[in-house]
């Protein structure tokens, strides 16, 4: 019996690590974009749209990673221009409800990204994907604040613009 749970806990776990892989292989909805301008329920994305849009890739450290990580993803602002949504405030949701306000105003060409891979490979929820808000923390001061960390939501999942 103790080898048949442990055959269960371990398919169980190996599940888990590799719902981010999942996603991105099924076409499995992994944002959910709405604000003014949108359709009522909004515009929802699997891995292959998003990754079909613009790309920016940098190295940067964390406080969250051991080392320097490889980054690549869309750009908030890529995503937002490409949907036509309206608004000046945009709320990063991420699976356990944990919400930011990101000012619209404060989005840059390449930060923050929604990054879909890690070191070019997707990453699981439980290795916060399978999106995350990454910003190039290493590039420039105005990056490596606490308002700034906050911002940078993991599991992330819907995003809201009003």
């Amino acid at each position: 019996m103790r080898h048949f749970l442990s055959a269960v806990f371990a398919a169980a776990v190996a599940a888990t690590l590799t719902i981010g892989s999942a996603a991105a292989e099924t076409g499995e909805t992994v944002l959910t974009l709405t604000g003014p301008g949108l359709p009522d329920g909004g515009v929802t994305y699997d891995m292959a749209a998003l990754e079909a849009m613009p790309q920016v890739k940098f190295t940067t450290t964390t406080v969250w990673t051991d080392a320097a990580q490889e980054f690549s993803g869309v750009p908030l602002k890529a995503l937002l221009d490409a949907a036509g949504v309206d608004g000046s405030l945009i709320r990063a949701t991420a699976l356990n409800d944990y919400a930011v306000e990101i000012p619209r105003d404060s989005l840059e060409d390449g930060a923050p990204i929604l990054a879909t891979r890690i070191n070019g490979e997707h990453f699981s929820r439980r290795d916060k994907g399978p999106l995350w808000v990454v910003y190039p923390y290493d590039s420039a001061e105005r990056f490596r604040n606490e308002l700034i960390f906050g911002r940078s939501v993991w599991q992330l999942n819907r995003v809201s613009v009003e």
